[in-house]
């Protein structure tokens, strides 16, 4: 017993130390950063972040902290990083508010904009995220991702044409954002430009292989486009990459579905169905799957027999070129 307290003790001591420590970081760094000593400050509020100790409130305060420090360094990468875990931890509202203090000191903060715009975007407010997005253009109009923000907000308001230019100017701006390009071909796939949609997945495909969304996405334009075939060839390709993805198994139920290929259709439904047990549209495909009556129908005439004869997994002209 006399052991355990003095354990409990000892803990106690070391905790409220640790404690003390993470407190003297975060006022060492609100004094560096007064005195115009940023890296000073960034090293503090790092240390801060790096005890192990601080709770969610202190810890994304921490973040704040930094980020301003990172902005005042003209690091605003860094900062948008810092400002967004910050979002991450706190409801948006209060992040707002913080935002609001901070862009009262630095009106020309590019990247609190952003960050304060992101918030706005999840908590709903379209109309606001999109102000600040295009302060943060303004202040950052080199920046490729201050772009894709704004995209993001245009498209939320149905401004698909609008949020087509931005990402637009943030593929020019950075040639390799996956980002960007990925997210035009959704833009495009909601005009249903399947075309476009079809060669924006393409570029993101070429700049990373493994990407299963992007593999899907541009088979579900495929698919559009009439390509049955090569849309097959890259649902296969998608699930491969990513064999948890129930919209995947659904998407190539359904194709399997147009092919007359009811086992293989029965089958993607009952994996979807598993991944997302809660989804109605995959439970009532599943269910109607189920009965043997549903795809009696596809095979009254010699056009679906043929049709089946063609998409048949065992002809090799099934797989895509």
């Amino acid at each position: 017993m006399l052991m355990m307290r003095f354990v409990a003790i000892i803990l106690f001591v070391i905790w409220t130390a640790a404690g003390g420590a993470w407190a003297g970081y975060l006022e060492d760094g609100k004094a560096s950063a007064k005195e115009g000593d940023y890296n000073e400050a960034v090293e503090a509020f790092t240390n801060a972040i790096r005890s192990g100790v601080l709770q969610r409130l202190d810890l994304s305060t921490a973040f704040l902290l930094r980020g301003d420090a990172y902005q005042n360094l003209e690091d605003f990468e860094s900062a948008l990083e810092d400002y967004e875990r910050a979002l991450r931890m706190r409801q948006y509202d209060d992040a707002i508010t913080d935002l609001n203090d901070a862009l009262r000191l630095n009106p020309n903060a590019g990247s609190a904009y952003l960050a304060r715009g992101h918030a706005h975007l999840r908590a709903g407010s379209h109309d606001l995220a999109l102000q600040d997005f295009d302060a943060a253009v303004r202040l950052r109009p080199k920046q490729s991702r201050a772009y894709i923000y704004r995209a993001r907000a245009k498209k939320r308001l149905k401004d698909y044409n609008g949020a087509i230019v931005d990402y637009t100017e943030a593929a020019k701006l950075d040639p390799k954002s996956r980002q960007a390009l990925y997210s035009r071909g959704n833009v495009y796939i909601s005009l249903k430009n399947w075309e476009r949609a079809v060669a924006d997945f393409g570029a993101v495909i070429k700049l990373a292989p493994k990407f299963a969304a992007a593999h899907m996405y541009r088979t579900m334009a495929r698919q559009e486009q009439g390509n049955l075939k090569k849309a097959l060839s890259g649902f296969n390709k998608s699930i491969k990459l990513r064999k948890k993805n129930a919209l995947a198994y659904y998407l190539r139920g359904l194709l399997h579905e147009k092919m007359f290929l009811a086992d293989e259709a029965r089958k993607d439904f009952a994996r979807a169905l598993k991944l997302q047990p809660k989804n109605m549209k995959v439970r009532a495909k599943a269910k109607a799957h189920g009965r043997l009556t549903y795809v009696r129908t596809w095979r009254r005439n010699s056009a679906d027999l043929d049709r089946l004869r063609i998409y048949s997994p065992g002809n090799s002209d099934s797989e895509a070129s």
